[in-house]
């Protein structure tokens, strides 16, 4: 289920996120939902859309921290270079998640 498909099954959010009225996000590489708690980036990860009721998919971000300590990159956010297809919703669907 890719970012596209995302953005048509959840159309309220993603008309709400583009808007910018409402203090949300969504992260591709982590396939993440949630509300802005603060300016310092603190977030809620949400498991229903507000607007629709319909359950989000999973979180990814546990898979992804996976996936790259796999690779040998244990710190992401540090010095490690991250290859491309991890910077997006690419890594994923390439792998059928």
């Amino acid at each position: 289920m890719s970012e596209q498909v995302l953005r048509v099954e959840f159309s309220e959010f993603f008309y709400y996120l583009e808007e910018g009225e409402a203090a949300i996000q969504f992260v591709p590489e982590f396939r993440e939902f949630s509300i802005i708690c603060s300016t310092d980036g603190s977030c809620i990860t949400l498991k229903y859309c507000p607007w629709s009721g319909k359950e989000f998919p999973d979180s990814l971000t546990e898979q992804w921290f996976g996936e790259l300590e796999k690779l040998g990159i244990d710190d992401p956010f540090g010095d490690a270079i991250i290859p491309t297809e991890f910077r997006s919703d690419q890594w994923w669907i390439n792998r059928g998640l």
